[in-house]
C-alpha cells in the first residue's frame, strides 16, 4: 500500500500496489487498479516529497479502502463511458449539422452550384424554385380568369343577340305577313 506525503505534512494514500520483477535494488510497482491521467499527475507533481509503503493496513481500515477502490474503479469506468459517449454524440452532431447543412443548401440554394438548365432547384434552392414556379402557376391562373370572363361576357353578348334577331319577326307589321304569305301560297 502506497502514501504520498504532502507538502502540509501529512500522507495522502495512493493505493495498492503488486511489486513486479524484483532486483537487487530496485522494486517496479504496479497500480491494481487503471489509474487515470490525473493520478499521474498528481505523483509526478511533487517530487521531492517522499513515498511511504506498507505490506499491511489495519484490518477495519483494509474494508474501507477495499470499498473506495471498488468505488473509484466503478467512478473511472463511469468517467470513461461518459467520455466515449460524449464523443460519439460530438459525432453524430458534427454529421447532423453537416446533414443540415446539405438540406439547407437544397432548400435556400447554393451559391457555388453550377445552373442546371430546366433544373433551377439545384441551383436556386427548393424554395426559390418552387417560389418561382407557383408566380407563374398564378398569373397563368390570372390569364385564364381573364379569358373565362371575355368568354363569359362574349357569350352574353351572343346570346343577347340571338334574343334580338329572334324577336325582329315580331316586329313586322302583321299585313305584311299576309302578303308575305299569300304570296308564298301563290309560289307553291
Amino acid at each position: 500500500h502506497a502514501f504520498k506525503a504532502t507538502p502540509d505534512g501529512s500522507m495522502l494514500y495512493v493505493g495498492e500496489f503488486q511489486a513486479k520483477p524484483l532486483e537487487a535494488t530496485k522494486v517496479t510497482l504496479v497500480p491494481i487498479w487503471r489509474v487515470t491521467d490525473e493520478e499521474l499527475d498528481v505523483w509526478k507533481s511533487d517530487p521531492e516529497q517522499p513515498w511511504r509503503f506498507r505490506t499491511l493496513v489495519p484490518a477495519g481500515g483494509r474494508l474501507e479502502v477495499d470499498e473506495l477502490h471498488a468505488q473509484r474503479q466503478k467512478l473511472t469506468e463511469m468517467y470513461a463511458e461518459v467520455e466515449a459517449n460524449t464523443i460519439q454524440q460530438q459525432k453524430l452532431l458534427k454529421e447532423a449539422e453537416d446533414q443540415l447543412a446539405i438540406r439547407q443548401e437544397e432548400l435556400l440554394g447554393s451559391p457555388d452550384a453550377e445552373p442546371t438548365p430546366g433544373r433551377p432547384e439545384y441551383s436556386e434552392g427548393l424554395v426559390k424554385a418552387v417560389s418561382a414556379e407557383e408566380d407563374r402557376r398564378n398569373n397563368l391562373q390570372i390569364n385564364v380568369d381573364s379569358l373565362r370572363r371575355q368568354i363569359k361576357a362574349a357569350n352574353a353578348e351572343r346570346q343577347m343577340l340571338i334574343r334580338r334577331l329572334k324577336e325582329y319577326p315580331d316586329l313586322l307589321p302583321s299585313a305584311d305577313s299576309d302578303q308575305v304569305t299569300q304570296s308564298g301560297s301563290a309560289v307553291q
